[in-house]
């Protein structure tokens, strides 16, 4: 078997569905991993903007807008004008979304917990690593070539 088979076969039964995994704890409530991890940063800054996370999220403004209409759909979070510029809003977690949010992380926590321990902290670094390195050497180019389709 040649590596490239290997690498196809190891992609059609693992990484593609890896997004399925790391989301399943935000299943049962209608919501992406991405989204509980807005519903986290929003918990955890009272001051935080779409253009935050746009810059630090790496996603267009317009998948950050997809998300964050879809989380005030669900009464999970509202947008609140600033006092001082009323063209700035600023994202706050409803008291359902913060509950979800909760219920969330304690089931990615237990899932991590569960990997840690099937893995042990060096081969879980080293799956890190490798992720990382991936990243910035083929998914990082890719990226910034999509995002910029998207401005234009």
């Amino acid at each position: 078997m040649n590596f490239l088979h290997e690498y196809t076969e190891a992609y059609l039964l693992t990484l593609r569905y890896i997004n399925d995994v790391v989301s399943e704890p935000a299943v049962d409530f209608d919501i992406s991993f991405e989204q509980y991890l807005i519903l986290t940063k929003i918990q955890e800054n009272p001051k935080l903007t779409m253009s935050d996370f746009v810059e630090r999220r790496r996603l267009s403004r317009a998948a950050i807008s997809l998300m964050l209409t879809d989380l005030e759909k669900k009464t999970l979070m509202i947008r609140k004008a600033c006092r001082a510029d009323k063209r700035r809003k600023y994202l706050k977690i409803t008291a359902e979304g913060a509950r979800i949010q909760q219920i969330i992380e304690a089931r990615v926590n237990e899932r991590f917990t569960d990997w840690m321990n099937e893995f042990g902290e060096e081969k879980a670094l080293l799956i890190l690593d490798l992720i990382r390195e991936f990243e910035q050497k083929f998914v990082s180019k890719t990226r910034e070539r999509i995002l910029e389709n998207d401005a234009d």
